[in-house]
């Protein structure tokens, strides 16, 4: 059972709440009252409060703020509160970043990239590729870094073998998001950059760039074309349409839970077994199409 260290929180993100009541349980009546009825929701929906993923409990939590870290450590039963990194990398085994505020993720994740500690750094995980590499400097060991969006993980937004069968030989894969490009983008890129496994890209073109609309058009080395899309003005959820030889299908996002769930198995089980991370190529292709995109 390893023990896990929780930093949070970042404006409008509840994931330090999702991710410690996903793994250590939760307690329903402080979790209705955490400001994310979604999580609440989501929760009630999928998990019974006293179930727990087996390998690994969140077992300190750390935010700015010790009211936060309260309320935090209420919902999830987390029992130790820490004033600092440091406190916080010295009491346990492997750390959880659940900020998405990108620009503050090397202060927050220092300590645990200089003590060699397993860190899981939410998406996404730098706005450039310097900054990147500035994280992955820091690192003792660069296999201990994961960072992933949880729709890499999600069976909603994938053919079946069905619909491929249907739609017939994929030409373009489109996909648009609500919300900023900054922190949403890559819950397009990712996913796009797993469907297309090993396959590159050739080209990228801005088409819109302006504060509240993002989209580019990447051309793939295996014909495929995909348009990625952040729109503030956007209510609908997240979805991506194939558009094949014989017709076209639009897949839509609307179960966190699974795909969060599956993520934080990831990076516990790894660590149990000793299996640590090779992503830096992959994040490294990942954020430089969040750059080109934010860039224009």
């Amino acid at each position: 059972m390893i023990k896990l260290g929780m930093i949070g929180m970042s404006e409008g993100n509840g994931h330090p709440y999702s991710w410690s009541s996903i793994i250590n349980g939760y307690s329903p009546e402080p979790l209705a009252e955490c400001g994310f009825p979604s999580i609440y929701d989501y929760m009630m929906a999928n998990q019974h409060p006293t179930t727990f993923l087996r390998g690994g409990k969140v077992t300190s939590v750390l935010s700015q703020h010790k009211n936060i870290s309260e309320k935090i450590s209420a919902c999830a039963n987390i029992p130790f509160i820490v004033d600092d990194t440091l406190q916080l990398v010295d009491q346990v085994d492997a750390v959880l970043l659940a900020r998405d505020d990108a620009e503050n993720h090397i202060f927050y994740a220092k300590d645990a990239l200089n003590k060699g500690l397993p860190i899981f750094i939410d998406k996404p995980i730098a706005l450039t590729v310097d900054t990147l590499e500035n994280i992955y400097r820091l690192a003792q060991d660069k296999k201990m870094i994961f960072s992933c969006s949880a729709l890499r993980f999600s069976d909603e937004i994938l053919l079946s073998i069905d619909e491929h069968k249907k739609i017939g030989k994929i030409i373009e894969i489109n996909c648009k998001t609500p919300k900023c490009w900054d922190k949403y983008a890559v819950h397009l890129i990712d996913p796009l950059i797993h469907i297309m496994e090993e396959i590159e890209y050739l080209k990228v073109s801005v088409l819109t760039s302006d504060r509240s609309q993002r989209k580019m058009k990447v051309w793939w080395e295996n014909g495929i074309s995909s348009t990625i899309e952040a729109s503030e003005q956007f209510n609908g959820p997240i979805q991506f349409t194939y558009v094949g030889a014989s017709g076209q299908i639009t897949k839509k996002f609307t179960n966190s839970y699974d795909p969060f769930r599956k993520s934080l198995l990831t990076f516990i089980n790894n660590i149990n077994n000793n299996i640590y991370f090779d992503e830096y190529e992959k994040l490294k292709r990942i954020v430089k199409l969040i750059q080109i995109g934010r860039s224009s």
